[in-house]
């Protein structure tokens, strides 16, 4: 996925900047947090971290001027490292951002207008209810990832998607959720909306046997992921 929102950026770039005459894109296909599978390269946090840094050190070295550092692993620790680089970026007189920061910020509080379009694509009324109601839950190969998956690359997408049952539904963590209330109270509504998703999140993550997914995934399509798409790559080109 993130491979075909860099292509898709690539192409966007060079046709609202034509002036740019070295358009340029490179990967490192490693990760930290990474799933384990036979395709995934997982290294350490701290050599990761290494490698990132060390990547945007050499790209301010060569006189790059801007750089954007992509990935579309949400993995925490992963995503710090990268917001690490671009502000050794920026420190060098380099515009450097990472997307996957905004794309996350989308994920914990998604436009009412995006959501409202997403359901629509589900056809059965009983099964858009649940998904509605799991959105808050959709952490990780969801509906909203797997829609994503479908979209750009369907190939990777089991064929047996279809099988696979929604994620047991837990309670907020309480003592996040009580954090989020007085940060609420207190007139942090950003603070408030964080806690309030890691009290969701925390509760996903104490799921035991646990599943690896959450949300709805069965009830992705490729075309939500294509309204998904056209968020992303029109935020990315702002």
């Amino acid at each position: 996925v993130a491979r075909r929102i860099a292509d898709q950026f690539h192409r966007g770039l060079g046709a609202a900047h034509p002036e740019w005459d070295e358009l340029l894109w490179a990967e490192f296909d490693v990760g930290a947090d990474a799933v384990r599978h036979p395709e995934s390269v997982h290294v350490s946090f701290p050599d990761f971290r290494r490698l990132v840094l060390g990547v945007c050190r050499d790209l301010a070295g060569m006189g790059a001027r801007r750089v954007i550092v992509h990935s579309f692993h949400g993995a925490p620790r992963h995503n710090l490292a990268l917001l690490e680089g671009v502000d050794l970026l920026r420190a060098a007189g380099v515009q450097a951002f990472s997307p996957m920061p905004l794309m996350l910020a989308a994920l914990v509080e998604p436009p009412a207008d995006m959501v409202g379009s997403l359901l629509e694509t589900i056809g059965d009324a009983s099964e858009r209810r649940e998904v509605e109601a799991s959105l808050p839950y959709d952490f990780h190969a969801g509906f909203y990832e797997t829609s994503v998956a479908l979209h750009y690359v369907p190939e990777a997408v089991s064929p047996e998607l279809e099988r696979v049952p929604p994620c047991p539904r837990v309670e907020p963590d309480r003592l996040r959720t009580a954090a989020a209330n007085v940060a609420r109270r207190l007139g942090r509504e950003r603070q408030a909306v964080a806690l309030a998703a890691s009290a969701r999140a925390a509760s996903w993550f104490a799921l035991r046997p646990f599943p690896g997914y959450s949300s709805h995934p069965a009830a992705a399509s490729a075309g939500a992921g294509a309204l998904i798409a056209a968020r992303v790559e029109q935020g990315l080109l702002q």
